[in-house]
């Protein structure tokens, strides 16, 4: 999307209205998602696309911007209040000092595997999930993908990453549906993705492709697409303590047809789902929106350290690398109920 908002917008202010989005039936098991206040982090690098934690204050960010120069792994450190609805403090270095990724390209999302102290990564381009080493960048292992995933749309390809807190687990999903499995998402119907699940006996071992699950996008919540702009699909995932997965919806929407009114009123959406894969199930926890200069384009999703009362905080990082969108990290805090 960095790329896409840069050619059609960057001239115009823009604004708009909020509609919300549907959800499915509920699952087991109370949730609450209570959304806390975003936080201006420094600006550069511009276009962060995927976050993870690493213990402590400790996270690791992707850039996807290889035009800028930022592509690469950025350790940062997020300081937040006790009950975990705002930030204190964010450092992260400059694209100068950024780990660089052995032959990453465009990297959508990050996760930290705490049991071999490596990241993996999804480069969108390249169609590659890679583990790579803190210490140089160096490319160790490749995940198995399905050979479908080599034939995704443009921009539309594997976007999100998590990783489950014992390390056995792994989740991918390209942003929207590949061609063979339907459309893209539109006003009137959202578009379905494959939830591709991986696991490992043991958490040094190697990943094999377990289970693919569907899941279905809400519509658009404008009327419009501006020539050929407008989308919603999954940014971003998150594995939760309880085996279900937060789905991180974005989305891109136009209230007119015609250039200017469709440059003002420019939406961007995000909604935060709770979804048990194999059951089915998904439920809304969160939902914003806002115009593009005024809102974050979110595109990572992570879960942070538990808070003193049992709950976890989630952290929300947005892609400025447009231009126009405001570098924000929006904190968030989950409770979960058996």
């Amino acid at each position: 999307m960095r790329r896409i908002l840069f050619i059609v917008f960057s001239a115009f202010i823009l604004q708009g209205v909020t509609v919300a989005a549907s959800c499915d039936r509920p699952m087991r098991g109370a949730a609450q998602l209570t959304v806390g206040t975003p936080w201006r982090r420094p600006p550069l690098p511009a276009s962060l696309s995927g976050i993870t934690w690493a213990g402590g204050t400790n996270y690791y960010a992707v850039s996807d911007d290889v035009f800028t120069k930022e592509v690469g792994l950025y350790p940062m450190t997020i300081e937040l209040v006790s009950n975990g609805l705002s930030v204190v403090s964010c450092t992260i270095p400059s694209p100068t000092n950024r780990i660089q990724l052995a032959k990453a390209y465009d990297l959508e999302d990050v996760v930290f595997d705490a049991a071999n102290g490596t990241v993996w990564a999804a480069d969108e381009t390249r169609h590659t999930v890679k583990e790579y080493r803190l210490s140089d960048g160096a490319a160790l292992r490749a995940l198995p993908l399905p050979d479908d995933l080599y034939h995704d749309r443009p921009n539309l390809g594997i976007e999100s990453l998590a990783l489950s807190a014992d390390g056995k687990t792994l989740w991918t999903c390209t942003e929207e549906a590949l061609p063979c499995d339907g459309p893209r998402s539109s006003p009137t119907n959202g578009t379905t993705v494959r939830l591709l699940k991986y696991v490992r006996p043991a958490a040094q071992g190697n990943f094999t492709l377990a289970a693919s699950f569907p899941y279905a996008t809400d519509a658009w919540c404008q009327a419009h697409d501006f020539h050929g702009k407008g989308r919603r699909g999954v940014s971003g995932l998150c594995a939760l303590p309880d085996g279900s997965l937060l789905v991180l919806e974005r989305e891109l929407s136009f209230g007119g047809v015609k250039a200017w009114n469709a440059m003002s009123t420019a939406r961007l959406f995000f909604a935060v789902y709770r979804v048990d894969a194999s059951g089915g199930g998904k439920e809304k926890l969160a939902s914003g929106s806002g115009s593009v200069i005024s809102f974050g384009n979110y595109e990572g999703i992570c879960l942070g350290p538990r808070l003193p009362n049992g709950d976890w905080s989630v952290l929300l990082v947005s892609d400025a690398g447009d231009g126009l969108s405001p570098s924000v990290i929006l904190p968030m805090v989950l409770s979960l109920n058996p």
